[in-house]
């Protein structure tokens, strides 16, 4: 024990009242607890500096192709999300971003162009508005306001109505209709 303690230790606890060593337990005891709080304090504002700032988010973003049948729209969408998820921020990178995110003849469409005229998509809103001047047809809000204007439920089950026509007010994000025509041509419809 003398090897393991010293000397000097075992004599004091032997010279010692028995009070004294349940005094230097809580006094260790004590130390030992402000220690913790002092390093807690100093970790605290690391640990709020992390949970202050948000990860990514890696999103799979599907392809746009510029098929006559896909919604720009929702592709433009779901892009914004992911970006907002991933993080980022700057034009470049959102537009590069946006790019790489392209597939087909939007894709080649967007690297001959970018090509060509090199710094043309400068902005994610001006990629956006090039690629609808480019993919989508002159005609397309009329014929999607058309559609929403026909839209019957006929023999389909009214939540299969509901959607069809949610889907349909969702094409029409470049020049909404007013809530009162939506609802008039919804309750037509029934």
């Amino acid at each position: 024990m003398v090897s393991i303690f010293g000397g000097y230790t075992l004599q004091s606890l032997a010279a010692a009242t028995p009070a004294e060593p349940v005094e230097r337990i809580e006094a260790f005891d004590m130390y030992k607890r402000g220690l913790i709080a002092h390093m807690k304090g100093l970790q605290t504002p690391v640990a709020e500096l992390k949970s202050s700032q948000p990860k990514p988010l890696r999103l799979k973003v599907n392809s746009y192709g510029g098929k006559e049948g896909k919604n720009l729209h929702f592709w433009v969408r779901e892009v914004e999300f992911a970006m907002d998820a991933a993080l980022i921020s700057t034009e470049r990178l959102r537009v590069a971003f946006a790019l790489s995110n392209l597939g087909g003849r939007a894709k080649t469409w967007a690297y001959t162009r970018e090509a060509t005229t090199p710094g043309c998509f400068t902005t994610w809103a001006q990629l956006c508005q090039q690629l609808r001047a480019t993919f989508l047809p002159a005609n397309y809000e009329y014929r999607q306001r058309s559609r929403f204007l026909a839209c019957k439920q006929g023999k389909r089950e009214l939540h299969e109505y509901v959607q069809e026509m949610r889907v349909l007010a969702a094409f029409l994000v470049g020049n909404p209709l007013p809530e009162h025509i939506k609802v008039t041509v919804f309750m037509d419809g029934l």
